[in-house]
């Protein structure tokens, strides 16, 4: 080889380690310029995480806060229900008792008519020959009802002597006696106190 070829190839070398050279510079501009690019980014992130942060600590007071709130709606919703439920089961007991109360005016007027309408014919006979069994049945026994104080565990009256002079009152329990037992006691009453 001869030395022109040999400078040559050298002059070649040598651009191309300058071109390295340039090449090195470049790169090395391009890295600084990657790492203030990398370092800007950090520095955006950390001050978007920052910001990010403080947001989610907000926002999580503000999920507390309606939380909270959103007990304190659900109690007074259950009391409320409560309450109406409470409200439409007295409503339900006041039309109940309405009805009931309109059963028996309605009861009351049909009976007050009945009391107010004439007795038939039918009827007064039937009336008047009771009320003459009655005193026959009062001349000969000597015994008086007292239909108010009557029940239908009690016999009320009272027995006159056989002169009318004297009287004496009678009360009998006929709770769970049979009629019988009630015909029986009746004429001890009777026989004790009209000969008095």
């Amino acid at each position: 080889m001869d030395q022109s070829t040999v400078l040559q190839l050298l002059d070649s070398e040598l651009k191309k380690i300058k071109d390295s050279c340039n090449v090195l510079t470049e790169f090395s501009d391009v890295k600084k310029s990657i790492c203030e690019l990398i370092n800007e980014s950090e520095c955006k992130n950390q001050a978007f995480l920052k910001d990010t942060v403080g947001e989610n600590e907000e926002l999580s007071k503000e999920i507390l806060a309606l939380e909270k709130e959103l007990s304190q709606l659900e109690k007074q919703c259950s009391k409320e229900a409560s309450s109406l439920a409470m409200q439409q089961k007295i409503a339900d007991d006041q039309a109940r008792e309405m009805k009931m109360m309109d059963d028996i005016k309605a009861q009351y007027n049909n009976r007050l008519a009945k009391a107010h309408a004439k007795p038939s014919k039918k009827d007064l006979d039937l009336l008047e020959k009771c009320r003459k069994k009655l005193e026959a049945y009062a001349k000969l026994t000597g015994v008086d009802w007292d239909f108010d104080s009557c029940d239908k565990n009690t016999l009320s009256g009272y027995v006159r002597n056989a002169t009318d002079t004297k009287m004496k009152i009678f009360n009998i329990n006929i709770n769970g006696k049979s009629r019988e037992e009630i015909v029986d006691e009746m004429w001890k009453v009777i026989k004790k106190y009209s000969k008095v």
